[in-house]
């Protein structure tokens, strides 16, 4: 559920700590190796996750790298190749390994400070939504030359020394509201579908997942209707709020779509529902 294995399997090593409590670091491997390896050595860590994206050329040699040098320490290492250019693999991944950490007791160390901007952002995220502590680590000396990542054949990365690893202070994301994100999860749903929202078929839907009940009233010929006051309802409960808060907008025909804002929190929540 976590990842697409490409290249590597799960590399555990026998003299690993498998008691409680244990020290988990995330970090991102592209043009690093000192950047990635010195905090997880700093952190005494039993288990890392080295997210990395290396379909050809030099990517693959960094995180090569960062194996080679993690293979000679008592460490569960764990590669996950994945997308980490695009938020939403970015988001959903991270916020999956950090929940399942701090579900079994462990300490999460989140590296933010290197890998791409997308997994820096999703990563800061995802520690505050779910718990996890995020750090920085400054550069102490570069390279000489910008593009000289190697010291001969070995990838070194931008980074030559770092300083040691500094805890950024948490604080915790308070998620939106569930039932309105739930909600607004379905509509996108019947919306990428239909390519508009009925609103009887949402209530439908709603009174199906128990979002909405006493929905229905019977006509005259002894058939189900949505009743109005049903309607009334969902209006009240879901689409005001849902416009107020700037999730769905109005479009000139009438018609109600979900907006940039509400696309962008089931992106970073709609997994969590």
């Amino acid at each position: 559920m976590l990842s697409r294995y490409k290249r590597y399997k799960c590399i555990k090593c026998d003299t690993m700590d498998h008691s409680p409590h244990l020290r988990v670091v995330i970090s991102c491997v592209t043009f690093e190796t000192v950047k990635i390896v010195e905090p997880i050595l700093a952190y005494k860590a039993d288990r890392v996750y080295l997210l990395y994206w290396a379909q050809e050329g030099v990517y693959q040699k960094f995180i090569d790298e960062v194996i080679r040098q993690l293979e000679d320490h008592p460490i569960e290492i764990i590669p996950i190749e994945e997308q980490i250019l695009e938020f939403e693999p970015m988001i959903k991944i991270m916020v999956d390994i950090i929940k399942k950490e701090r579900n079994q007791d462990n300490h999460v160390y989140v590296n933010i400070s290197a890998g791409s901007r997308i997994f820096s952002s999703a990563a800061l995220i995802a520690s505050m939504l779910e718990g996890g502590h995020p750090f920085d680590v400054r550069t102490k000396d570069f390279m000489i030359k910008k593009e000289a990542y190697f010291d001969d054949d070995k990838p070194i990365g931008i980074s030559k020394s770092v300083h040691d690893p500094v805890s950024i202070p948490p604080f915790k994301i308070q998620p939106p509201d569930k039932k309105l994100l739930q909600g607004l999860k379905y509509w996108k749903q019947i919306e990428e579908k239909k390519g508009y929202v009925n609103q009887i078929r949402v209530i439908e839907k709603f009174h199906e997942i128990n979002l909405m009940n006493d929905v229905f009233e019977k006509t005259y010929s002894g058939k189900q209707r949505i009743s109005g006051k049903a309607q009334m309802r969902f209006r009240r409960r879901f689409l005001e709020k849902w416009v107020l808060q700037g999730w769905v907008e109005k479009e000139q025909r009438g018609r109600y779509q979900i907006s940039a804002m509400g696309n962008q929190l089931l992106m970073i929540y709609g997994n969590l529902i």
